[in-house]
């Protein structure tokens, strides 16, 4: 016969609560990857420095790495933070930090970011704004289509990490 016991049980054992902590680890996760990625991503494709090739090339060799590769030496660092010296195993934030900057969206953003024209810059220092006012007012709202693109995608892999849970837990 039809039951719902299951769904019953489930609640009783506190399935909301593992719910919970998935809507926090992704939304935080997310807030955090947007931000790492669009900021680095105006650094690199506003500001011409030294070696910006070469950081361009190390983000997108780590997009070549599987996460099965990563595992212990991401391991080795949750469970000893070198510049806070904590143990993030076992804890939300354990699983937020490592999902911060995905080598994906900061590809997305800086390519998007080229496009949009420095004269609005450049209009935009004539009328007396520094790089921050800049950033907040002119650039990021144009790359509004680039931030759902990676918002989608960032909210995807967050919810469809494996690994990651099963080295932090």
């Amino acid at each position: 016969s039809l039951t719902l016991d299951n769904f019953t049980a489930a609640f009783d054992r506190g399935v909301l609560g593992y719910l919970l902590n998935s809507f926090i680890v992704v939304g935080v996760g997310l807030l955090l990857q947007i931000a790492v990625s669009v900021s680095a991503a105006y650094a690199l494709a506003r500001h011409k420095f030294p070696g910006m090739r070469l950081v361009l090339l190390l983000i997108l060799s780590t997009m070549m790495l599987p996460e099965e590769i990563l595992a212990i030496p991401l391991s080795l660092v949750l469970a000893d933070v070198p510049v806070l010296h904590v143990n993030l195993i076992g804890t939300l934030a354990g699983m937020i930090i490592p999902v911060g900057a995905w080598a994906f969206s900061i590809l997305v953003m800086t390519e998007f970011m080229r496009d949009v024209p420095v004269e609005l810059d450049e209009a935009a220092r004539l009328d007396g704004a520094g790089d921050l006012r800049i950033f907040w007012s002119v650039v990021l709202p144009l790359c509004r289509p680039a931030l759902g693109v990676i918002g989608i995608f960032g909210f995807t892999m967050i919810w469809d990490q494996y690994m990651l849970p099963l080295l932090v837990a």
